[in-house]
């Protein structure tokens, strides 16, 4: 009883996350009922699937105590790589796999120079990750302009992207498996346990023998692999890429993580906690819609979301003799 009880008190904030998502749940579904059917379930849980996935790379720098302002564009730039490619190498049927795997080491690329910045030039996050992300903004917008449009995700992908599988879509397994692996890696190996003692303190962490520099930097590049996954599921979902497309899942990445109880200067926190502040604010997203909330009060909402939910990491961190 007594281990169990220390279990919850660890992990209280992702509890009551999921408990947040629940009520929010069966609130809007007694007034609206169609908001609980099944095919509405499904699109809920796939636009959770791409935010989630973007996500990650929020959970790992956040972790750190770092942050990543660099995944909107990061995340355009996948898609629009993707479809430009495709078309202009008149690639066909299965190959755009190729593609992906391009995509993503351009992007992943992109991370590893936000974590040089930050490592080993001693950037602060902010300026370092808005900085990149204004480079690759300018990169994109400049050769979209110059004749090179964007335009539509082959035909397989796209049917992959919004198929099913035993009526469960596609996208939501491999966000599953994604959790999984994400999970098992923060939890259970050496380089997880590297990325909440960094998070905790750099300077115990240097002496116990991490080599710090290096933990950072690859916690911004898997941010950058996770903003070109976060992309390419993105384009595959609505079977196109355009320019801005990540605008609104900066703010998002970041509210995510902190509603899901992981601290905002690093230490403490995982990603299952992050899938319970996604599916929250999935959530929240159809239910201000179902309401017919103005997109003003949306962002206020939002606003008050995110420091309430900051606000409650801080307190439960002072509580547990944890740096907030």
């Amino acid at each position: 009883m007594e281990k169990i009880k220390r279990i919850y008190t660890k992990n209280s904030s992702i509890v009551f996350a999921y408990i947040i998502a629940a009520v929010m749940f069966i609130f809007v579904s007694v007034f609206r009922p169609e908001f609980a059917t099944f095919g509405h379930v499904k699109v809920m849980l796939i636009d959770a699937a791409i935010l989630g996935t973007l996500a990650i790379g929020q959970t790992f720098v956040i972790l750190i105590g770092g942050i990543d302002l660099s995944i909107q564009w990061n995340m355009c730039t996948s898609g629009i790589m993707f479809v430009m490619l495709y078309k202009a190498w008149g690639l066909t049927g299965w190959q755009f796999m190729w593609l992906i795997l391009l995509c993503l080491a351009v992007t992943t690329a992109v991370g590893f120079l936000n974590g040089l910045g930050v490592a080993y030039l001693n950037m602060h996050p902010m300026i370092m990750t808005y900085g990149m992300n204004t480079i690759i903004q300018g990169v994109v917008v400049a050769v979209t302009s110059k004749g090179f449009p964007g335009g539509f995700a082959p035909d397989e992908y796209y049917d992959f992207c919004v198929g099913t599988t035993l009526n469960i879509p596609n996208l939501v397994l491999v966000w599953l498996v994604i959790i999984a692996i994400i999970s098992i890696l923060l939890a259970r190996t050496p380089f997880g346990r590297k990325i909440y003692a960094v998070g905790n303190s750099e300077t115990v962490a240097y002496f116990s023998g991490v080599k710090v520099k290096r933990i950072k930097m690859l916690a911004y590049a898997i941010s950058g692999f996770a903003g070109g996954l976060g992309g390419l599921l993105f384009t595959g979902r609505i079977g196109q890429a355009y320019l801005g497309m990540g605008d609104p899942y900066l703010f998002q990445s970041v509210a995510v993580v902190a509603i899901g109880g992981t601290s905002m200067v690093g230490g403490s926190g995982n990603y299952i906690g992050t899938v319970g502040g996604t599916l929250i604010l999935i959530i929240l997203n159809s239910l201000l819609s179902a309401f017919l909330i103005p997109a003003s009060w949306q962002k206020v909402i939002y606003g008050i979301l995110l420091l309430g939910a900051v606000m409650l990491t801080y307190s439960r961190n002072i509580k547990q003799g944890r740096k907030a």
